[in-house]
């Protein structure tokens, strides 16, 4: 079952600037701008094994877990403005996880 498609529930007015929706491969493009910016990866070139998140990695995310990727979008321009990346994994909190986050999901 696709949970968020039956447990979404958009809370926002509809006048709404910004607003937080499920994200779409159609906005893994942007979700790479704007991670390069949040995280200072501008003109760098990145490989398969590191943390950049590329727009393959984000189009990767979408399709094992669709439920755990939001984006923040600014309706009057139609830009991605905020994204999320996460997963679901078991985790005993009597043991940390020392692993990196392009480690544990396998570089993207």
């Amino acid at each position: 079952m696709i949970v968020h498609k039956h447990y979404f529930r958009d809370r926002q007015g509809g006048d709404a600037q910004v607003r937080v929706i499920p994200s779409a491969p159609k906005y893994a493009e942007e979700m790479e701008a704007l991670h390069r910016i949040a995280y200072d990866y501008v003109g760098y070139e990145p490989s398969d094994d590191d943390e950049c998140m590329t727009a393959d990695k984000f189009r990767n995310h979408h399709h094992v877990f669709p439920e755990g990727q939001f984006i923040a979008i600014d309706t009057g321009a139609n830009q991605v403005v905020g994204a999320t990346v996460s997963m679901l994994m078991n985790h005993n909190p009597n043991y940390p996880v020392h692993e990196s986050w392009a480690k544990l999901t396998d570089f993207g």
